[in-house]
This record gives structure tokens, sequence and C-alpha cells, in this order.
């Protein structure tokens, strides 16, 4: 039914909810129908209040605060954030799917509110005894068996959904509430936070992989491969181990691709829309800044460069075409172009800095351990890029790896971490020509970190050619500088293989082919 109140507001009520949600004047939730509200989220966008009414019942409302200028005329010329989560809630609703099923939606007139502000204001049933999905899967203290009737039930709703045509375009575990368990001890899955729900009239094989996949990405509750069968396993229903594995693994491939552009796309917008990222002019430099790193010491380096070359704390590098010194906390690098086509290319595409700081960006977002770039500049004179730097964190109390293999007494357990560091590289398809010793740094903690990522390339598929040939170029170094084993090489491809699951003997026996590899003890 269609509710005119009398100052203008018009709601659109489920029948039999009228009475329960206007008084005799006709005002929506005056308090002599509410015994209590409590604010569940209040942000500039929306401010949600629990209401419990006089008659038992208990409610939830939503208000969102009408936005000024052209976002606030675009929200409500196309759909607004209310309206799309009334009609989805309505529509799972009506095909016998769970959700905090909406009530009422209306628009109350300016001044309703108390503070001069025109709002829309959505009303949906409360969820008793509901908890989200990510604090149970977050509490230390719950069973690993009442996290798998968490898998289990979300993956019941997710089938339900895909066969009747729906799709959550935002499944973060916040976005889904779990009731109490059934007389089975399953727990019931509730969607939440409807407005990126999207109906179709069916959900093709293609579709409902493609869901999935998004699933996988932004939640943790299927964050490990036994996880994901067992989604899939109840997913899927009735199926035979053999079919079960195919369709994790053609999702699984599908998965890892796209997380990589995502991952590329972000790292590229470092140069650009990345609100992580700021551009600052700091005399004739252009710098990219990242916000979180900056401070009184980054601010002077980014003032005059070329200070920190005249008196620096340590020089770590002095070379022609690259010069890198030691800051305080910071390693300023120093990129001189040495040949003149590469001051006319560099201003055409992105040079050696801009690489470094997209590059370590994403080293960092894909979980490659490498030292943070924290600014990353060109000098342009005449139309050409003159010099080029880049700034970044100092590892501390790190010494290159071939020192450290000299130094430590647990060799095997060192090499393995190198074979880690550079299995989660390979796994991202990202390949490294300039693989050595002098690139690598272990920290205090023992950790491989990875620096001077000029040699760093992303390549389309990374296969065991391009994998040896990176590899034994390390293995050429570690040979020459730290004496390595065959034992120890093995150990170092064993746990790279965990990460990229490639045949070691495989491996092994292409690394050894490869013609720069210097034979041991030469």
């Amino acid at each position: 039914m269609i509710r005119v109140t009398p100052t203008d507001d018009r709601f659109d009520v489920v029948e039999g909810w009228d009475d329960r949600l206007f008084g005799d004047d006709d005002a929506f939730l005056p308090d002599a129908l509410v015994r209590h509200r409590v604010t569940l989220k209040e942000t500039a966008s929306r401010k949600v209040e629990r209401v419990v009414l006089r008659d038992g019942g208990c409610v939830v409302v939503k208000a969102y605060p009408d936005r000024p200028g052209v976002e606030g005329l675009g929200r409500r010329l196309l759909r607004d954030a209310a309206t799309a989560e009334w009609r989805n809630g309505r529509a799972l609703h009506a095909a016998g799917l769970p959700c905090a099923t909406p009530v009422a939606i209306g628009r109350l007139a300016r001044g309703a509110g108390g503070d001069g502000a025109t709002r829309m204001v959505l009303v949906t049933e409360y969820l008793d005894d509901a908890r989200e999905l990510k604090d149970l899967w977050t509490d230390a203290r719950a069973l690993i068996v009442v996290r798998r009737r968490a898998v289990h039930g979300l993956a019941r709703l997710i089938r339900r959904m895909h066969d009747a045509g729906f799709v959550h375009e935002d499944p973060h575990l916040s976005n889904f509430m779990v009731r109490g368990e059934d007389d089975e001890g399953e727990f019931d899955v509730v969607p939440i936070d409807l407005r990126r729900l999207r109906k179709s009239a069916a959900l093709g094989a293609s579709a409902r992989r493609t869901h999935l996949l998004l699933l996988y990405q932004t939640m943790g509750l299927v964050g490990t491969r036994t996880d994901r069968l067992r989604f899939l396993e109840t997913y899927l229903g009735d199926v035979d181990r053999e079919t079960l594995r195919g369709e994790a693994d053609a999702i699984e491939h599908a998965a890892l691709r796209t997380i990589r552009r995502y991952r590329r796309r972000r790292s590229r917008s470092a140069y650009g829309s990345n609100r992580r990222f700021r551009s600052l002019d700091a005399g004739d430099v252009r710098w990219q800044v990242r916000r979180e790193l900056e401070d009184d010491a980054l601010a002077t380096i980014l003032d005059d460069p070329e200070a920190a070359f005249d008196a620096p704390d340590r020089v770590l590098k002095d070379g022609r075409s690259a010069q890198v010194v030691l800051v305080g906390r910071w390693v300023v690098k120093r990129l001189v172009p040495t040949r003149r086509r590469r001051l006319v290319l560099d201003r055409l595409r992105p040079g050696k800095a801009i690489r470094a700081l997209r590059l370590a960006f994403l080293l960092e977002i894909s979980g490659v351990p490498t030292a943070r770039v924290a600014a990353s500049g060109r000098l342009v004179s005449g139309g050409l890029v003159r010099r080029s730097y880049v700034v970044s964190e100092l590892v501390p109390e790190a010494s290159h790896v071939d020192v450290a293999l000299t130094a430590t007494s647990d060799r095997a357990n060192l090499f393995g971490r190198i074979g880690e560091a550079i299995g989660r590289l390979h796994k991202e398809g990202l390949a490294h020509r300039d693989l050595k010793a002098g690139n690598l740094l272990v920290d205090a903690a023992g950790d491989v970190i990875l620096v001077d990522l000029d040699g760093v390339r992303m390549v389309r598929d990374l296969g065991p050619e391009r994998a040896a040939a990176d590899l034994a170029r390390l293995f050429r170094d570690l040979r020459g500088r730290a004496d390595a084993t065959s034992a120890e090489e093995r150990g170092l491809l064993d746990a790279w293989s965990g990460w990229t699951a490639m045949d070691v003997d495989a491996i092994a026996r292409r690394i050894e082919r490869q013609r720069r590899l210097r034979p041991r003890g030469t």
C-alpha cells in the first residue's frame, strides 16, 4: 500500500505494517510507538538503527541523507541505495529466499528529521538471534566444526540464489548474517546489504563461476583450498570427486588470472587515481608520494633530492647510470639516462623510477616481500627527462643473502625462505631476469626481501622455461658466492614449488641446461 502523510512524506508500506510504523497523526515512528532505539552504524552516507516497537516487534531503520550537488542529483535520477535494497529484498522474499524482509520505504520531507535534511528511509525486519558471519569466522573461540557448518550454510544459500537467478556482487563476510543451528546442526545464512544484488533470468555455468570467483577473492571464509573444496561439494551437490576437482581447478585458474589483473590495475593507478598516493611538485621535480609514509625527513629529501647525494650517511652504489645513497631511514636512488634515446623514451613511456614505484606496490599487495617505495620523481627540462629519483624505506639490520648464508648455522632453512620468496614472485606471474644475491636481502627476522626491481617483468604466463632461466641466474650467483650445494638447491626448489606447483625434477633439469649456469666449484 502507499501512504502519504500530511507533511508530504510518501511511503510504500507492506500490508500489516501500517499501524505499527505510523501514529494517529500519520507521523513516521513517533515516540508513542517506539520503546527504544539503538544506533548500529552511522556514516556520512547512512545511519542504521535498531528500533524496538511498543508491540514487541523489532525493525531496522536505514536513513540515507540526500547528497548535495551533482552526486545527489545522480543518485536521485538513477536508482538510489534505499530503492535498490527495497526492490531486491522484496524480490528475494517473493522467491522464497531468506533475507531481512523490507517492510517500508519512503522519503522524509525536509525538516522531518529535525536537522532540515531530506532523506530516504528503508525499514526492514530485524533478524533475531543473528550475528555477522564475519564475527563468527574471526572468533578465535569458534570450533573447527562450527566454521565448517558456516561454509556449508553459505554454499547452500549461494546455490539457492544462483538457481533463482540472483547474484550478490559485494559478497563480503560482513554482508551475511548467521542464525542459530537447525535440527541438523546447520546454520541458516542470510544476505544483507542488498544494494549490489543483481537478478537475471538464468545463470549459466560461466556466470556462476564468475560469481564464485568473486566470492573467493572477497571472503576469507573460503581462503584455503580445503575450504573451497568443502564449499563446492555442498554447492554442486551429489557429484563425484573427479567432477568436483575439475570444477575447482577451473575456478582456481580463472581466479588467479583475475586477481593478477586486478592487482596490476591497482599498481598502475599508483601514478593516477590511487588514493594512497598523491602528486607533489617540489622545485623542478614532479613527485608521486605515498601518503602513509610521509614524514619530515622524507619532505626534506623531496624538496632537494640532490642534497642527499652531496652529504649522504653512506654511499651504497656509485655507478655511471645509477647512484644510491642512504639518508636516515631512506634509501635514495638517482637514475641518469646515459643514452640519448632514453631521454626521449622516458618522456613518452614510464621510466625506471615510475616502474619501480608501481612494481614495489604490486609486490606489496601481492604478498611478495619487498622494500616499500615512498616516492618516485623525475626532473623534466626542455621536454626531456634529465634525472629520475626513487626513495624507498631502509630494511633495518639487513644483509645480502650471500653474506647471511655464510654467517648462519641453519643454511637449509634460509635456502627454503629464499625459495618461498621467489615462489611468491613467480606465482604472481612476475619474472626477474636479474635474480642474484645482490638483489636479495635477509632482515633481522630471517625473512628474504626483494630489492632493486629493475629486472622484474610482468608476463602473461610464467612457464617452466622462464622460471628456470630466473633460477639459473640465482644458482649461478649462489654457487660462486655462497658455495651452494646440490642438497641446498634442492631445498630451495622444494620451497619454491610449494607456491608454483611446478615439477621440481623437471625444473632442476631445465636449470642445469641453462648456458649461463656456473658449474659448482668455479
